[in-house]
């Protein structure tokens, strides 16, 4: 944990108020994840303000950062408590004290929920749509928290109210939405990861209105898997031999992996590139902005902290069975591909970096036995949900289109 006093920080807020403002010009304006994004700037400039408020009266400001990056909820919800004494009399903070007074209550959260059904965000705009010429009133709440694995999450809740005098009115949104955006900071730029959720009443007439549809096919899953080579990490200053040799590994493992980063990135956004070509809308690693793949597939934590020169063995960085068959990767390498409005689940990608994997030896016998480690240069592993896929015309696109990857890559 970092505490910071006095102008740095409130150069850190600025940083950080610089930085979720680019989450908010290039997020669809009216969005979900657009107003999780505008809250949070919200709730970082009314932090500042009201630093500065105490400062002016003779305390000195003072803000802990956890480790994500982000300032620690256990020092940001008390500040945000205060606040709220303070909008009583300081109108600037009145509309993030109203919010944050409200919260994440709400109609679905209780005995009435039964009136309410979660949709799709497309179910959702279009009963909004159908509402357009209705007087609406919209209330926002929100709550900060932190995940388990550590992460700065603003869950964020909108209840929409038609103006009107009758109990359900008053006291039942007509429309509701929910979302968490989770954040955390790389190298002095933030990451995002969002999660969102939409209901209607049971009694919508979008749901009235339902038709029993013909059924839909499902399409296969199919895997893909890309073999990184040699030229992939041609810029790391070593000589590799013509073939490996077990005994063969980087001198620099840490300068050999970020050799390569550069193909990874190459990689992803051909994958990416085909995939929006053939579904037809933009796709996202969870939580990675495209502008964000460098600093993350630099995968700068996977080298030793002590010795990052040293090549890591295939333990190291896997739980293997004894088979040597790996069971879970021991670091954040698998990544949701997500469709960017709506966040749907596309597939997954796994990247699978260098290192010297277990060699099995089979005897004159029969028999599998363990001898020893030889060097891989690692690859990447594609897996797209049959789910994800609207038509044949999709399917047969995604096919052609991934057997192009390795090559259009360099």
């Amino acid at each position: 944990m970092t505490t910071l006093i006095d102008n740095e920080l409130f150069e850190y807020l600025s940083h950080l108020e610089s930085e979720v403002g680019k989450r908010v010009s290039t997020t669809p304006e009216g969005s979900l994840q657009n107003l999780a994004h505008s809250q949070m700037r919200e709730i970082i400039l009314a932090e500042r303000e009201f630093l500065k408020y105490i400062n002016s009266n003779g305390t000195q400001p003072v803000l802990s950062i956890s480790p994500n990056g982000l300032p620690s909820v256990a020092s940001l919800n008390p500040d945000l408590e205060k606040i709220c004494e303070l909008a009583e009399h300081e109108t600037s903070f009145g509309d993030v004290a109203q919010r944050f007074k409200k919260g994440m209550k709400g109609k679905n959260r209780s005995e009435e929920g039964r009136l309410y059904t979660s949709v799709s965000e497309k179910e959702w705009s279009k009963e909004l749509e159908n509402r357009g010429e209705e007087k609406l009133q919209t209330q926002i709440g929100f709550a900060v928290s932190e995940t388990e694995d550590g992460k700065f999450e603003i869950s964020i809740r909108e209840d929409i109210h038609l103006q009107g005098y009758d109990l359900y009115s008053k006291e039942f949104p007509v429309l509701i939405r929910e979302g968490k955006m989770r954040y955390h900071v790389v190298w002095n730029r933030i990451i995002d990861d969002p999660e969102q959720i939409f209901y209607i009443p049971n009694t919508s007439s979008i749901l009235q209105g339902r038709t029993i549809t013909p059924s839909k096919k499902v399409f296969d899953d199919f895997q893909r898997t890309y073999e990184f080579r040699k030229k992939d990490y041609k810029h790391s200053g070593e000589r590799m031999p013509w073939m490996f040799w077990r005994s063969w590994t980087p001198k620099n493992y840490a300068q050999f992996l970020n050799s390569g980063n550069g193909a990874r990135v190459a990689i992803t956004n051909s994958i990416l590139e085909i995939l929006r070509e053939s579904l037809g809308k933009q796709i996202n690693l969870r939580g990675v902005g495209k502008n964000d793949l460098e600093v993350t597939l630099a995968f700068s934590s996977i080298p030793f902290a002590n010795a990052p020169q040293t090549t890591p063995k295939e333990e190291d960085l896997y739980q293997v069975d004894k088979e040597g068959d790996i069971v879970s990767s021991r670091f954040p390498t698998t990544f949701d591909l997500v469709f960017s409005k709506g966040a749907e689940k596309v597939g997954t990608v796994e990247y699978f970096l260098p290192r010297s994997t277990i060699h099995f030896c089979h005897g004159s016998y029969g028999g599998r036995y363990r001898e020893g480690y030889e060097f891989a240069l690692g690859k990447l592993k594609l897996h797209i949900l049959g789910s994800a896929i609207s038509n044949e015309s999709q399917f047969e696109k995604l096919q052609d289109g991934l057997k192009k990857v390795g090559k259009r890559r360099l």
